[in-house]
């Protein structure tokens, strides 16, 4: 067992234990209800809003950061550069901008990420990718 001590989860509203440890990952069936109470839920719906809400002048200055590059780059690889206007670009452009946004903000605020769905709107390749872009995120492993 972990040396981790454990938190409660529910999966079809019946509690579960797992680890609390800085990367858990959960990969479970569609049709299964996952609730991390204390949690930032992090879904296509809330990363495409935040970036359909972030204004232009505020993209500019995020899509030339360092540290967003690195994510971006991890996720979509070199030479597929974050859009000049974010209003403009594909789904999967303002999701992956939000999910890097939001699970930046999470990390930083020392929360828990509940990641709900990160693969939509991805190509196979960015999801092959994407635990990539966790570790980057998230550099605490677990042993």
């Amino acid at each position: 067992m972990s040396d981790y001590p454990t938190r409660t989860i529910l999966v079809d509203d019946q509690e579960v234990q797992i680890p609390k440890q800085p990367l858990s990952v959960m990969v479970h069936q569609q049709d299964m209800q996952i609730d991390v109470p204390d949690a930032v839920l992090i879904g296509p719906e809330q990363t495409v809003q935040l970036s359909n809400e972030l204004e232009q002048d505020q993209w500019a200055l995020i899509r030339e950061t360092p540290q967003f590059l690195k994510f971006w780059t991890t996720l979509w690889g070199d030479g597929y550069e974050p859009p000049p206007k974010l209003a403009r670009g594909t789904l999967a452009a303002r999701h992956v901008t939000g999910l890097i946004l939001m699970m930046v903000k999470a990390r930083a605020e020392g929360k828990t990420i509940h990641l709900q769905y990160p693969e939509t709107y991805l190509h196979p390749a960015q999801c092959a990718r994407f635990m990539s872009l966790v570790y980057a995120i998230n550099p605490e492993r677990t042993p």
